[in-house]
């Protein structure tokens, strides 16, 4: 598998944690209505899907490099990246479960870990 080339574990986490932080952050702010304006890349997935299909995938990627700098086998660190991923964005739907201006998404979460499962298996083919 293809490591991402920074060299310090610590970055490696450091880009992580402020992935899942600014992922967090939009998706706990009132929606502004501009979102639902940006053009859809096609039919099937709506703007804000295309951008929760970033985030996630990014974060699953993220999480896989980190974990493979840290020396663990490819098969792990590939599927704690999916995992983690998945499971933050469950999280981050509960989270907005419970606001007032925010929803439980069944289709994000369907989204959330389609990109993450895809990121994690283009990385391993590519980086084959």
């Amino acid at each position: 598998m293809t490591e991402l080339r920074v060299s310090s574990g610590t970055v490696r986490w450091a880009l992580v944690v402020a992935v899942a932080a600014l992922v967090f952050a939009a998706s706990v702010v009132r929606p502004s209505g501009a979102a639902s304006t940006l053009p859809g890349a096609s039919g099937l997935v709506s703007a804000t899907g295309w951008l929760h299909a970033v985030a996630y995938a990014t974060l699953a990627v993220l999480v896989a490099n980190a974990l493979r700098g840290d020396g663990r086998p490819d098969w792990v660190a590939l599927g704690a990246g999916f995992a983690l991923a998945t499971a933050y964005g469950a999280g981050i739907e509960l989270v907005q479960s419970t606001l007032a201006y925010r929803a439980f998404e069944t289709a994000d979460l369907l989204v959330n870990t389609v990109a993450a499962a895809l990121s994690v298996v283009l990385w391993r083919i590519l980086g084959a």
